[in-house]
């Protein structure tokens, strides 16, 4: 449950933040118990589901835990629960699933700086806080274009500079594993 009440105030403080309101900390935090109790039942819904889908042939799965990522911010930011939640993110990502999936993404493969000697250690936090920031605000643009504020999703050049560099770094550690093990099996 101390889990819940650190993801509200996280996605509180970066809303807010995101757009130029103030927040003072004690309005950060969930305000009862419930609130929380909401965000740790739609959390444990998003995980049965996603798991549901990847034991039925992993691509349902990933599908289902791009489409259905928002609905933690759903919950905290327009106060939805549960199947609404998982709904509303559904219907803000219909149309945009690949920016929703780079969002989805990214941070996952930033793990792969930690193959990085030395560095990567150093690297890691930073780039995982920074692509976390980028789901942040690529919730707030959809949320804008479902409510007509917003003509279209905005993609920054840096995005695609960004995935390409993972990709690279991705193709790097694959390579340097594939040599490793490789070089450890005897040949037939």
């Amino acid at each position: 449950m101390f889990v819940s009440y650190l993801s509200w105030a996280s996605i509180k403080i970066a809303l807010s933040g995101l757009r130029g309101r103030p927040l003072d900390l004690a309005s950060a935090w969930p305000q009862n118990f419930g609130e929380a109790a909401r965000l740790a039942g739609t959390v444990l819904l998003y995980s049965v589901i996603t798991t549901g889908g990847l034991m039925l042939f992993i691509i349902p799965g990933a599908i289902w835990a791009v489409r259905f990522q928002y609905a933690i911010y759903a919950v905290v930011d327009e106060d939805l629960s549960g199947l609404k939640a998982i709904w509303r993110s559904s219907n803000l990502t219909k149309g945009h699933y690949r920016e929703a999936a780079a969002t989805y993404l990214l941070p996952l493969t930033s793990i792969f700086f930690l193959a990085l000697p030395g560095i990567g250690w150093i690297i890691y936090p930073f780039v995982t806080v920074v692509l976390s920031l980028a789901a942040y605000v690529r919730y707030d643009q959809l949320k804008k274009l479902a409510a007509g504020r917003l003509a279209a999703v905005p993609t920054h050049p840096a995005n695609v500079l960004l995935a390409g560099g993972i990709v690279g770094l991705f193709a790097i550690f694959a390579s340097s594993v594939w040599a490793l093990v490789g070089a450890n099996f005897p040949r037939l």
